[in-house]
């Protein structure tokens, strides 16, 4: 596999290369037509509407998006943060969907024949992180989900109701997990991208655990011959083992590293060049527009 590093001003130069008489490209676009995808079945969601497991756990803030002085706005007939989570027995619950498809996010989506093969980082805020995967037959509008391997945390929020999850419910007992940044219950394996290469497919994913990311390399797992349109099984179902049970922060299944990538965030894409593969992937280092001269980025203002 051979590494490209492309950033923003060589992606634009490669646009700008296009012969000027293949004209500009026509869009177009109908008012009214965009729509949130929702996902069916898979882990719980943020919204659910089935009558017996309908909730909202929309509009929470944590406690960081508060402006110093300022107190937690109202939820304004919004769910707890947690909501519907966990049953009151204390098991995890599932989509029972449709379902708007949050808290997913950075997805890899493939034509796998006539469908779209999507992958997916689950994230629920200091909660949990897993990579999911699912097909659509409808250009992605709605996502049949599949299979959810690597995940991180088994374990229930002790209160429901804290958006920034201080302790997690072990044997009924709360124990401090995301309060700890260093241990943040949602610091798992993220941003999978799969990649088919001399006809076999591999998951790499991003290793976000503490003193690992943003420099460590990508984490690879090899997908099993013949696996479904879509499926992770075969994959270990936690990515890491939880530090609950050893101490310390967890540590990875056994499974293959990239090498020679710098500080790589995720791979966004590959292209075959002959024998050889070009792999774009990004790259993040923390703090290096600083070190470099550039002016800082400002914080993430509060979400409304």
């Amino acid at each position: 596999m051979r590494n490209a590093l492309l950033g923003a001003t060589s992606a634009i130069a490669l646009v700008a290369a296009v012969p000027a008489s293949a004209g500009n490209p026509n869009f177009s676009y109908v008012p009214n037509s965009l729509v949130q995808s929702t996902i069916i079945s898979g882990p719980w969601a943020l919204h659910e509407t089935a009558s017996s497991f309908a909730h909202d756990a929309s509009g929470i803030l944590p406690k960081f998006a508060i402006p110093p002085g300022q107190t937690m706005p109202p939820y304004n007939g919004a769910g707890t943060p947690y909501s519907g989570y966990c049953t009151p027995s204390g098991q995890v619950t599932k989509n029972h969907g449709p379902s708007l498809m949050q808290p997913y996010y950075f997805p890899f989506v493939r034509q796998r024949g006539p469908l779209l093969e999507g992958f997916f980082d689950y994230r629920p805020r200091n909660e949990e992180e897993a990579a999911v995967s699912a097909f659509s037959n409808d250009l992605g509008i709605t996502w049949h989900f599949t299979a959810e391997a690597l995940q991180l945390n088994p374990y229930c929020p002790s209160d429901p109701t804290d958006p920034d999850n201080l302790n997690v419910n072990v044997s009924g007992l709360p124990v401090p997990y995301g309060s700890d940044p260093k241990s943040a219950a949602d610091n798992g394996l993220g941003h999978p991208v799969v990649l088919t290469i001399n006809g076999v497919d591999r998951i790499y994913q991003l290793n976000r655990a503490n003193n690992h990311i943003d420099h460590d390399q990508l984490v690879v797992h090899t997908l099993p011959p013949g696996h479904s349109s879509g499926s992770l099984a075969g994959l270990p179902d936690f990515g890491y083992v939880s530090p609950l049970s050893g101490g310390g922060y967890p540590t990875l299944t056994p499974a293959l590293q990239t090498s020679g990538l710098k500080s790589p965030d995720a791979i966004m894409g590959s292209a075959p060049m002959g024998n050889t593969t070009a792999v774009i992937y990004v790259e993040k280092q923390l703090g290096v527009d600083a070190s470099l001269g550039f002016p800082v980025c400002p914080g993430t203002p509060p979400s409304r």
